[in-house]
């Protein structure tokens, strides 16, 4: 997947992603690779911020803290379905952190983007089915 810049007014409206991670730095990275993709981001620093943007938004990254409370917390109250991909250097809850996808150690920028746009599309659709990809959808 080759990631490019979207032209204004081209193709479908932009996909609304929020960025959660405590470290600006990381928001910073995040928010520029899914700008590139064709993203709206919006950014919270804590839990408390990012449960009060979710309605706005179609896919949650959750950088380097990702639990079941996290995911669980964002997903409260918003009465559809809100997808979440999780990104960690090394995240040890594998499918038990409660996320759609999870991007462990290093990955590409176009990983990244693949994986909320998939999620992205997923919400779109309505689609209500939880879980990671199997291995038959990645190969």
């Amino acid at each position: 997947m080759v990631v490019s810049p979207q032209s204004p007014g081209s193709g479908p409206a932009k996909r609304r992603v929020l960025v959660l991670d405590e470290r600006p730095g990381m928001r910073e990275v995040l928010r520029d690779v899914l700008e590139m993709s064709g993203c709206e981001v919006s950014e919270a620093a804590s839990l408390a911020k990012a449960t009060g943007l979710v309605d706005a938004v179609d896919v949650v990254v959750v950088a380097d803290v990702p639990s079941r409370m996290v995911t669980a917390a964002l997903r409260a109250g918003t009465g559809r379905a809100l997808r979440v991909v999780a990104v960690c250097s090394s995240c040890g809850q594998g499918r038990d952190c409660g996320a759609d996808d999870c991007l462990v150690g290093q990955f590409s920028a176009a990983e990244l983007a693949d994986a909320v746009l998939r999620r992205r599309d997923e919400a779109a659709c309505g689609n209500r089915s939880r879980g990671l990809p199997s291995e038959d959808d990645q190969a």
